[in-house]
């Protein structure tokens, strides 16, 4: 990625402090996602102070980088979003772990998730099973005692 070079050196602190603080913040993503992410930040900062004068850079700048707002905050659902890709994607223990720690606040939406996906799959397999094998197929009540009875063939 090509930084955007400034005629002012204070707005061209300004825009290092900005980006060294989304590098920061974007960190713990993989390469490709990093790379991603600063491309369309500097695209941002880049549209908005095109064309600037010298005086005017500060100014532009400071108002763009308001506008686009502190990377710890604006990123940190992008960064938890695409962590969680990234540990399902891979499988990696360390990538799940830390895509549960990004989305502590939507870890227990994700619980439930995936308790609803498994009751899918037990219940679309159990469901033809019962059909095909009625008297083999699921948890019956006999002396009242709830049992599982085994499929035998």
């Amino acid at each position: 990625m090509k930084r955007i070079t400034f005629t002012n050196t204070s707005a061209q602190k300004i825009y290092d402090d900005y980006l060294k603080r989304v590098e920061r913040t974007i960190s713990i993503l993989a390469p490709a996602d990093q790379l991603e992410i600063m491309m369309e930040i500097n695209s941002h900062i880049y549209e908005a102070t095109r064309g600037a004068q010298a005086q005017n850079e500060i100014e532009l700048l400071i108002d763009a980088l308001e506008k686009l707002g502190a990377p710890e905050e604006v990123l940190q659902p992008l960064v938890a979003n695409k962590k969680v890709l990234q540990a399902t994607r891979s499988f990696k223990p360390r990538h799940i772990i830390q895509a549960l720690y990004l989305n502590v606040n939507n870890g227990i939406g994700f619980i439930v998730f995936s308790i609803i996906y498994l009751l899918i799959v037990v219940l679309g397999l159990l469901i033809p099973l019962k059909l095909i094998f009625p008297d083999r197929t699921g948890l019956f009540i006999r002396n009242d005692h709830f049992f599982w009875l085994r499929v035998r063939y």
